[in-house]
């Protein structure tokens, strides 16, 4: 099974930007203790919502990679038909 969970904190380190390693250790570290709303600054709407489903601490909550795909295709589609 793919690990969710992982790929949801790799999203997090790309969009999340860490002045210093510190900043990095207190923020995962909030982050662990799911205290995750109020550490967010750059992140859009769209991936921060996916973030949370996919580091949601039951596994079986978490969405499959096929899931994952299509909600960043849909979305890459609507923001598309926007312009």
């Amino acid at each position: 099974k793919v690990d969710i969970y992982s790929l949801g904190v790799i999203l997090v380190e790309l969009f999340q930007s860490f002045k210093t390693l510190h900043e990095r250790y207190k923020f995962f570290k909030t982050f662990l203790h799911r205290n995750i709303e109020s550490q967010i600054e750059e992140f859009p709407k769209e991936i921060w919502d996916l973030v949370k489903v996919m580091v949601n601490l039951e596994a079986d909550a978490r969405p499959n990679a096929k899931e994952i795909a299509n909600s960043v295709n849909y979305n890459i589609w609507r923001k598309a038909s926007e312009v």
